[in-house]
């Protein structure tokens, strides 16, 4: 086996100024940064980062922020990051996984503040839901990669010497061609056109976001765009004017003498940096390995990890890494198994598990794996409304329909196109726990919100049976997981209104509180006898590993078969088992 040195240094060999003992490793409040330039060089880097983010929350919006932990990775210099960039004519880029989000420096040092500033831009837009097109995205970030502090103020628009020299000089993209230009096209890749493509874009966001007779009305563009995704049109939509004009307008606001910025009161605020560290060989690696597959070089990048993993066996840091590095190269059972064993090996970040639930929604035998792993989403993130919408389904699909419906009524909002197929399960769920007050309730809200035949007749069918009752109960057609994700890791947003259930339908579950006198073993089941007051009543424990334990004193709180004398209590669903003399499926228990 390969000792983590010797691996390391494989993974590392040949790439200049890149040796395992160079990087160092810091963090903020909101940034973690790797690098090989030095200490000096991280610290001023993330205090850029955190003013900037801080200005920004403050001056422009408090509720757009990033949803993904942020790692900036910085080079000393451009030739260590010529191998690690998809972007040839870039010195930095954005990039994210489903984990994180990246900000790639080719070199660091004051004079790159403009250009770590401009990528945070991006990162901002994208998280905010905004789909900006290029001219946009590029001239915001632009615009924004001028901050600088003034006489304890912070000034926004300062005029850049080199584009400002490009518009003075060079031939001007027309307005309606640069409002056109794609991610593909020429002027936005090749070397000799991205200047001015770049100067104008940068000119035309200053006038609208800064000048007095636009700015009002900038955030009306950005929303017009994000909706039409046409330019001319949100422009006329935002400003009353045609492309033409607003090209003349451009030009005239350029050649004003007193064009200038704008000061903001709000300042840049001194940031405590602490320290950072030696980085460790193996986080190195596992960075560097997956820069090598943002740079598309994903088979190198597999080697590296495959490599990586030889001398750190069972690491669950590097099967995360070749399980998404597999699922984007399209090898989603490879995916699936080199996630399904970082899970076993302790993968402590919640993502992982959602995404290898995502991964397996169509896997009926890893279906108790993917309940546990679903468990562990709303573990740490209980407002996770897919990942309970999954554990619900999935649920009905084991029959255990009471934890079911208990699961599917904590979602109280969801969005429209995913109503009917909620409503439509719960209503299912009632009916085989003989609710049929209930389930009419559920499917009538169910026909209400159908977005799709299937859901429709389904809703029709249930309530015709529950009339008429002239036969078996109805079946429901439709499959219950249906996953919206793209089929590889994806970061994209949808803006989408939210649809709040009515609350008269919700049904908590039940409990009782007592002395638990008896538990019976049932392989793999449990019965708990619970004595409350004069009565004494059984519940079911179906899965012990889906029911929710909790102690009032803390600590371990050991169950054997046999007797018992403990205070408890017993939330549950009211799901009756004639056989076994159960009135309810447990679903958390509390000792007292």
């Amino acid at each position: 086996m390969l000792s983590g040195v010797v691996a390391l240094s494989l993974l590392v060999a040949g790439q200049p100024g890149t040796a395992a003992s160079d990087w160092m490793f810091a963090t903020s409040n909101n940034f973690e940064l790797y690098t090989n330039a030095g200490e000096r060089e991280a610290r001023q880097t993330l205090e850029t980062f955190e003013q900037v983010r801080d200005f920004f929350m403050r001056v422009k919006s408090a509720n757009t922020t990033t949803r993904l932990p942020v790692t900036i990775v910085g080079f000393r210099s451009l030739k260590d990051y010529k191998a690690y960039t998809p972007l040839g004519n870039s010195a930095a880029y954005y990039t994210n996984d489903t984990q994180r989000d990246y900000i790639v420096m080719g070199s660091m040092g004051s004079e790159n503040t403009p250009l770590a500033i401009h990528e945070y831009m991006h990162l901002l837009v994208k998280h905010s839901g905004l789909k900006l097109p290029p001219w946009l995205n590029e001239g915001f970030a632009e615009l924004y990669s001028t901050l600088q502090p003034q006489s304890g103020q912070t000034l926004l628009g300062a005029l850049p010497p080199g584009r400002v020299r490009s518009l003075q000089d060079g031939k001007w993209i027309p307005l309606a061609q640069l409002l056109g230009v794609g991610q593909d096209s020429p002027e936005y890749n090749e070397k000799d056109r991205m200047g001015m493509f770049y100067a104008e874009s940068w000119a035309l966001v200053h006038m609208l976001a800064l000048s007095k007779e636009y700015r009002e009305n900038f955030p009306k563009l950005m929303l017009l765009m994000t909706q039409t995704g046409d330019s001319a049109e949100a422009l006329r939509g935002a400003y009353g004017k045609s492309v033409e004009e607003l090209e003349k307008e451009l030009k005239r606001y350029l050649r004003s003498p007193t064009l200038t910025g704008v000061l903001f009161k709000a300042r840049f605020e001194k940031v405590k940096i602490e320290r950072g560290r030696p980085a460790g060989e193996l986080e190195t690696a596992l960075v560097l390995a997956k820069l090598t597959s943002f740079a598309g070089r994903n088979e190198e990048a597999a080697r590296d990890l495959r490599r990586l993993l030889e001398s750190h066996k069972d690491n669950a840091e590097v099967e995360e890494a070749l399980g998404y590095l597999a699922w984007r190269s399209g090898q989603v059972e490879r995916a699936r198994g080199y996630l399904e064993a970082a899970i076993e090996h302790g993968a402590a970040n919640w993502k992982t598990h959602y995404d290898y639930s995502l991964l397996t929604q169509n896997d009926v035998a890893r279906g108790e794996k993917r309940s546990a792993a679903l468990g562990k989403v709303l573990e740490a993130n209980p407002e996770h409304v897919d990942a309970r919408l999954m554990l619900g389904y999935e649920l009905y699909r084991q029959k255990s329909y009471g934890r079911a419906l208990v699961e599917l009524q904590k979602v109280r909002k969801v969005e429209p196109d995913k109503a009917a197929q909620l409503l439509l399960v719960e209503a299912y769920c009632a009916l085989q726990l003989k609710m049929e007050d209930q389930a009419r309730k559920y499917a009538a809200e169910a026909k209400k919100y159908a977005r799709t035949p299937d859901q429709g007749r389904n809703a029709e069918q249930l309530l015709t049976w529950l009339e008429r009752k002239e036969s078996a109960p109805p079946a429901l057609a439709a499959r219950v997981a249906e996953s919206e994700d793209e089929p590889g890791p994806s970061l994209r947003r949808v803006i989408r209104a939210d649809t709040t259930m009515g609350t008269g339908l919700r049904m908590e579950p039940l409990s009782v509180k007592g002395k638990l006198v008896k538990m019976d073993c049932l392989d793999p089941m449990a019965r708990l006898h619970v004595a409350s007051g004069e009565s004494r009543q059984q519940f079911l424990i179906r899965d012990p590993g889906m029911v929710v334990v909790r102690s009032a004193t803390g600590g371990v709180v050991e169950m054997i078969c046999g007797d018992q004398n403990k205070d408890v209590l017993v939330e549950y669903a009211p799901v009756r088992d004639e056989k076994l003399g159960t009135v309810g499926e447990v679903v958390a228990l509390e000792f007292q």
